[in-house]
């Protein structure tokens, strides 16, 4: 049934063009005091807790603004940031943070102190309908004790706060002054925190510059730039023909372009691993989806080893469930769904005891993203699906569009992606009963409450074992096809010297990356 042909073929082509999409062009005139990188859509906001992705959003974030604590540079180990120090209490409710003196905010916002920490934590914990509201669910308040001593007070222990919460994107501290006077909507167009580098303008690219009155000037690197400029792409392509020609320094590219751009002069290659998990989403709420027979045959049907073959260029490995091997949470007798397992008649019946004997009549629609393996994964399932006589239409939508189709659950089936962290609770919040990320449209008490324990417990074996029953239930539920964690092929102009990038394999650190010396 499976012509994997077809798929060979897709990224033979695939190929090509990318071969074709390279000229002998001249580079443009490098500047080795700007670095120049693309991010794959446009940018949302730059408010941290309301951040929209990690690669659009997120890299901008952690380059204007710090947190109390930071992962060290290439690891998930935490090390100080804007706190030097902090006490935590026997019973993990009440912790203390020692603060940097003399830290100061871009422009004339004043000295950072333990009030813009209340005020930025704080800010998330009371407002349920902010989208990070989890990453501090169990703050009760921030007390100030004075300029450079603040205490976070937790109604319960808090199993994520230094794996997720404070080191990303809800811990990072915003001027309190700045909120208040601009106003949140206009903030997250004019951010300012206290980052190593400076908020400058947005249009088309958002233009950052070097803050000379960083509190860590031996974070930046020999060679670090002075402006950091980021440009939305979304086609990977054009990305790839960017950093040949010098027009971007920095680009996650199409995995097919691998080959290309590794031939081509002046062009670095780095090919790290995937850091977030891909799915085939299945909308349990819209019919004919809400029959759990219709899920059960698609689940056979779509086989990963054909898409990772034909949309990951066989650069990925396949997962069959939710978190990675590395990670507390990973299922390591998760089932694999194959077609060969079980044989195609029981496919067959499957689909007739749904209502769609020998598929006919069965019409879904699937929503994907821009990049090249959203899109080639989206045409590889259409295809499978086909050959059980399935007809799916394919809707291409850029990123904010397809999160808001996605919220409100108007396709059948999506070509879905979710970035991670090394925390098992983080990992799994999305699919509560209601929550905005869930794009299952579907709900568990059960699931729920394990979550709600999970969320609170510290101890690693007792996570283990909770975010696996977890897994069980989306599992018995079918609710997805996993598909992998990804790989990331990036292209390096010759002004990049070294690329430093955190280990989520997402987040560039431009104070820390070099440029080449002319």
């Amino acid at each position: 049934m499976m012509k994997n042909l077809r798929y060979v073929i897709i990224a033979i082509l695939v190929l090509l063009l990318a071969a074709g999409a390279f000229g002998s062009d001249e580079a443009a005139a490098m500047d080795n005091s700007t670095l120049r990188i693309a991010t794959l859509d446009h940018t949302q906001t730059l408010d941290p807790p309301y951040l929209n992705t990690l690669w659009n959003d997120g890299n901008i974030m952690f380059d204007i603004f710090d947190g109390l604590v930071q992962y060290k540079p290439g690891t998930f180990e935490i090390e100080p940031g804007l706190a030097t120090d902090w006490e935590i209490s026997d019973d993990n409710r009440e912790i203390t943070f020692y603060l940097r003196e003399g830290v100061q905010f871009h422009g004339d916002y004043g000295e950072f102190t333990a009030e813009d920490v209340k005020f930025s934590f704080e800010r998330i914990a009371e407002d349920d309908t902010v989208p990070d509201h989890e990453q501090f669910l169990y703050l009760e308040e921030v007390e100030v004790v004075d300029d450079y001593t603040a205490v976070l007070h937790l109604e319960e222990p808090m199993a994520q706060l230094f794996t997720t919460s404070l080191p990303y994107n809800a811990g990072l501290i915003v001027s309190s002054k700045a909120v208040e006077e601009m106003g949140r909507e206009n903030f997250a167009q004019n951010p300012i925190g206290t980052g190593p580098y400076k908020f400058e303008s947005w249009e088309e690219d958002i233009v950052l510059s070097r803050n000379e009155n960083y509190w860590d000037q031996e974070a930046f690197v020999e060679g670090s730039p002075e402006r950091v400029v980021y440009t939305p792409m979304s086609d990977a392509f054009a990305r790839g023909s960017a950093v040949q020609t010098a027009e971007i320094d920095i680009a996650e590219t199409s995995l097919d372009m691998k080959d290309s751009l590794e031939a081509e002069t002046g062009v670095d290659v780095k090919i790290t691993e995937g850091r977030g998990y891909w799915w085939i989403n299945f909308t349990a709420d819209k019919e004919p989806m809400d029959d759990i027979n219709l899920r059960k045959a698609l689940r056979y049907i779509i086989s990963p080893d054909d898409i990772i073959a034909g949309a990951f260029a066989g650069l990925a490995e396949r997962v069959d469930t939710m978190l990675a091997s590395e990670y507390v949470g990973y299922w390591e007798d998760a089932p694999a769904y194959d077609v060969e397992d079980v044989g195609e008649n029981h496919i067959w019946q499957l689909l007739e005891e749904a209502g769609y004997p020998e598929g006919e009549g069965l019409e879904l629609s699937m929503r994907t993203g821009t990049s090249d393996e959203r899109r080639l994964t989206a045409e590889i399932v259409q295809d499978q699906l086909a050959d059980w006589n399935i007809e799916a239409s394919i809707e291409t939508m850029e990123m904010g569009a397809l999160i808001d189709s996605a919220q409100e659950g108007t396709h059948h089936l999506g070509v879905d992606v979710f970035t991670t962290t090394p925390d098992p609770v983080y990992n799994t919040q999305w699919f509560q009963s209601g929550h905005h990320w869930n794009f299952f449209q579907w709900g568990s008490e059960e699931y729920d409450e394990l979550w709600q324990e999970l969320s609170r417990t510290i101890a690693e074996e007792k996570q283990q074992e909770i975010a696996v029953e977890m897994q069980k239930i989306l599992d018995e539920e079918v609710l997805a096809t996993w598909l992998t964690y990804g790989a990331k092929v990036w292209g390096l102009s010759e002004n990049v010297e070294e690329m430093t990038i955190q280990p989520d394999n997402i987040i560039i650190i431009p104070h820390r990356t070099s440029m080449t010396e002319f």
